[in-house]
């Protein structure tokens, strides 16, 4: 686990919105917010789709912003709610009469949210909306009720003559009123798009609406109440009643009545009905109480009249509201937003760029470096470049920054890996020395690395543990410092022996065109007779100078001359030793590197290097010569060496050619060095910052939840496990260098598990050398003898006599050797003994003491007769010759026990000692170089 990819991105949610850092690229939609502001600053950002943020700002800051086919960002506000559907309007208890009730009204839309682009680059046509959102549809309003059916007229009998009111019918209410509409919701005021390109970059096609929203449909009112209808007549009975008393004018019963009837009592023609007992009571009651009391008597009733009553009138139909109803149904659209597209400078790019963020992506891009090895892609070197310049112009925390894309793009220019190495270049320490100090150091500290890195994110909301592990950090922080200081005072120190190098490396490469040119005319008139018109020696003086390229890789990338400049004047300003480092080696020029690839044959080649070299400005002749093509360099050999006319001068033109190629990549190796130093300065830097930094925070106690915390964090654990897999780096190197093949070592150091993973790798690969049976066999010591003179021209030979210096190269195809070379594969020295033919020396001479110098760039032959390249840090080892038959002061070996893995005799060599010594031993006819060593079975390419 550990630093997996989420770990290269920092999310901040809180009430203010989410910000996003991402060293990887981002898919929009699975990071904008939709209730609250999104920021996202990622060197790459890709639109999938709709991408809706509801009315929500979003912030967009990255290198490129890539629009997929049919992909739009929408910041259009929300549609408004309440938003009704026409229909549902509320519905009273349905009394008679009553009013409809209004409708609520439609929410109001969002406004368009404010879109902030600021890109390097925008890919694909950009279509952005930030409208304002359409208001809600209002309720419909609710219907008026039926009025109130009018009461009917009442019915029945009357025993007064007077018409009763009650019998006509009751008017019919009036309907409800309609209910309103709910008012229409306003639209959402339009938003803002602001896009900002790097000045430069190709024209943006765009798409970018920011309209005000319109307002919801107008709801409805609703149906005003029907008219109550008017209650029926009714139909009333005058019916008159007297009793019939005895005894009255008509005899003994009276004479009263009108109407005979039967005799029933004196109550016998009383109504008790519940609706006449109260009329008879008031009426008849105390007559009829004494009567009924003495005498019984009867009633007589008979019917006065029947009349009907009035019908009663219908009600009014509901109110319809009109005016009300106009005023619910007429809003106009919300306010348009507004659109900028323009240009940003590279100032105002960096200055909204967040810290946290970049020291991420340096991260990532680090990484990546290490798993492409000596080859990075196109992309990561444009995203590098792109970087680089907008980090030209910071100051602070940004000159770190500066600094270590600086040095990846230098690497990547030289065709180096992030550590500084070619394809060729191995270290000096022998592959099982490293495995060891893998196990026991690299992978140990990994380890320990990791583990306080994951308490810390397990943690991370634990205020007292974050405490306690910032603690650590800082304490981690500080040894590391100190580790890296000894590793800076390492680098600068390889550095200042190379550069001291390079003018020896010049003196060799002239002194060897001084040799060929004694033979110009002789040389020329040979490889005339062959291709007319050509000059050899100025052809081998072309092939060797493509000039000035040699720190650049192509002056067009990355504008790296400015860079230089820019590092140069910040370091030095801090009074560092860069100024004793920073040479005109270093400085980048033009490069034709690339001129003669178009060539079909060799002659083709040269001709075009020579047009190249032709148009050279004086000052840039000055300045160092490239490597060319390994190939062409053969081809060019080959083709000089084969000439019969130029037997004498074979070695010497083969040395010519090795002494520009060990010196410019002497160079090149140089460039690595301080590409690596001004790197070092930036880890240095940080370590630096970061102890302030921390240190003020857990002193004050503040709030350790914070992203530069946990950025910070991450870059001391990126840092530390990239040094654990530096060492893994460089024991595959050692293993590859063991077998005799070049390797582009590529892996993550992202995590201790791909470290191990790496070196687990390593120790496969040797066990399945091993497996194929490749054993290392020693060289019988001394027994391998170089004679030094079949090396080297008459000329060469006088010049070593007079002055004690001797330049030559070591090759297996020389005659005199290459029938035992060709079966020792893989043939390594570790140790050197130095023998003279025809010495005499004088009384008291007992040793003479020599300075061998191997200038790091070696061939080994596997067993065909392919070489494969390496380089490595220059070798000087210190031989004495005994002439009085005791032995040397110094043993043969110098692999101190095997801890240096030796180095190939096949390569450009100088040997030195006293001159005045070396003429007291008279006439010197031979010098024998005796060596040590080993082979190993089975080596490939």
């Amino acid at each position: 686990m550990a630093l997996l990819p989420h770990r290269l991105v920092f999310d901040t949610l809180d009430e203010q919105g989410l910000v996003v850092r991402s060293a990887l690229p981002v898919q929009l939609e699975l990071k904008v917010q939709q209730d609250k502001p999104t920021v996202i600053y990622a060197d790459e950002i890709v639109v999938r789709g709709i991408v809706n943020t509801a009315g929500q700002d979003l912030t967009l800051h990255c290198r490129v912003l890539r629009f997929e086919q049919d992909a739009r960002i929408d910041a259009s506000g929300s549609q408004g709610i309440p938003n009704f559907i026409a229909g549902l309007r509320p519905e009273p208890a349905h009394m008679p009469g009553e009013n409809g009730l209004d409708g609520i009204d439609g929410g109001s839309g969002g406004r368009g949210g404010k879109v902030t682009i600021v890109a390097g680059q925008v890919v694909g046509k950009a279509v952005i909306s930030a409208c304002g959102g359409a208001g809600g549809r209002g309720q419909d309003g609710g219907h008026g009720q039926q009025g109130a059916h009018g009461s009917n007229g009442w019915s029945g009998t009357v025993h007064e003559d007077k018409m009763p009111t009650d019998a006509n019918g009751g008017r019919g209410g009036n309907g409800g009123a309609v209910g309103l509409p709910g008012r229409q919701g306003a639209g959402g005021s339009g938003g803002e798009v602001q896009v900002k390109l790097i000045e430069g970059s190709t024209t943006l096609d765009y798409v970018i609406e920011c309209a005000g929203g319109q307002p919801g449909p107008p709801a409805q009112p609703g149906t005003p109440g029907a008219k109550g209808l008017g209650g029926s007549l009714g139909t009333v009975t005058c019916s008159i009643c007297e009793p019939d008393l005895p005894g009255g004018p008509g005899g003994p019963r009276g004479g009263f009545l009108r109407h005979a009837s039967k005799w029933g009592g004196p109550l016998e023609s009383l109504d008790f009905s519940p609706s006449r007992q109260p009329f008879l009571k008031a009426r008849h009651g105390t007559l009829l109480a004494a009567v009924g009391a003495v005498v019984p008597f009867r009633l007589q009733c008979y019917t006065l009249w029947t009349r009907p009553g009035l019908p009663g009138g219908d009600g009014d139909e509901g109110d319809q509201r009109t005016v009300e109803v106009a005023e619910r149904q007429n809003l106009g659209a919300a306010p348009a937003g507004h659109a900028n597209v323009g240009v940003a400078t590279v100032n105002d790019f960096l200055r909204e760029t967040d810290l946290v963020f970049l020291d991420l992506l340096i991260a990532q891009f680090e990484d990546e470096y290490r798993g492409s090895g000596v080859m990075p892609s196109v992309t990561l070197r444009e995203r590098i470049g792109f970087w680089l310049e907008i980090l030209q112009s910071g100051v602070g925390e940004h000159t770190e920054y500066h600094a270590r894309l600086y040095s990846m793009a230098r690497k990547a220019a030289l065709g180096l890996d992030v550590y500084g190495y070619s394809k060729e270049r191995v270290p000096l320490i022998a592959f099982e020395a490293f495995q060891q100090l893998v196990k026991d150091v690299a992978l140990s500290s990994a380890i320990s690395i990791e583990t306080a890195y994951l308490e810390m994110w397990r943690h991370a909301d634990d205020h007292e543990a974050a405490q306690q592990q910032l603690q650590l950090a800082i304490r981690a922080a500080e040894s590391r410092m100190r580790a890296l200081q000894k590793e800076q005072e390492r680098v600068a120190h390889d550095a200042q022996t190379l550069l001291a190098s390079l003018p020896g490396l010049d003196a060799k490469v002239e002194a060897a065109y001084l040799i060929l040119m004694n033979k110009y005319d002789e040389l020329t008139n040979a490889i005339r007779a062959d291709r007319p018109g050509c000059d050899l020696v100025t052809t081998l003086s072309a092939a060797a100078t493509i000039v000035a390229g040699v720190s650049s890789g192509g002056a067009g990338y990355i504008a790296a001359a400015e860079a230089s400049k820019k590092l140069y004047d910040t370091f030095t300003a801090e009074g560092t030793t860069v100024d004793i480092l920073w040479d005109q080696r270093a400085v980048i020029e033009g490069d034709f590197k690339e001129v003669a690839k178009g060539a079909g044959s060799v002659t083709e080649a040269i001709d075009q290097i020579r047009a190249a070299v032709a148009t050279l400005m004086p000052e840039q002749r000055k300045l160092p010569q490239f490597v060319v093509e390994r190939q062409q360099f053969d081809e060019i050999a080959a083709h000089y060496t084969n000439l019969p006319q130029a037997k004498a001068y074979k070695e010497a033109g083969y040395h010519y050619l090795k002494c520009v190629e060990a010196r410019n990549q002497a160079i090149v190796d140089y460039n690595a060095l301080l590409a690596q130093w001004v790197e070092l300065q930036a880890m240095m830097a940080t370590s630096h910052r970061i102890i302030k930094k921390a240190s003020s925070d857990t002193n004050a106690g503040r709030d350790l939840s914070q992203p530069y915390v946990k950025g910070v964090m991450t870059r001391l654990y990126v840092d530390a496990l990239g040094l654990a897999g530096q060492m893994v780096h460089a024991e595959a190197k050692a293993s590859a260098y063991l077998f005799g093949r070049t390797t582009d070592v590529r892996f993550s150091t992202m995590n201790v598990a791909a470290i191990a993973g790496a070196h687990e790798d390593v120790v496969g690969d040797w066990v399945t050398a091993k497996e194929s049976f490749r054993p290392r066999r020693e060289l019988e010591p001394g027994a391998l003898v170089f004679e030094l003179r079949n090396f080297v021209t008459d000329e060469a030979w006088t010049t070593f006599l007079e002055y004690g210096a001797l330049s030559f190269t070591l090759r297996r195809g020389h005659p005199d050797y290459e029938a035992t070379l060709r079966y020792l594969p893989g043939l390594r020295m570790t140790g050197l003994a130095i023998e003279l033919t025809g010495a005499s020396p004088l009384a008291g001479q007992k040793q003479l003491g020599w300075q061998v110098s191997q200038f790091g760039l070696e061939m080994l032959y596997p067993l065909d007769d392919r070489p494969v390249y390496f380089s490595h840090n220059p070798v000087t080892i210190q031989v004495f010759t005994p002439f009085d038959g005791s032995k040397p002061l110094l043993t043969d070996d110098f692999s101190e026990h095997d801890l240096y893995a030796g180095v190939s005799p096949y390569a450009t060599w100088l040997v030195r000692c006293d001159a005045e010594a070396l003429k007291q031993l008279g006439d010197i006819q031979g010098v024998q170089f005796r060596l040590s060593g080993y082979i190993v079975e089975g080596t490939r390419r």
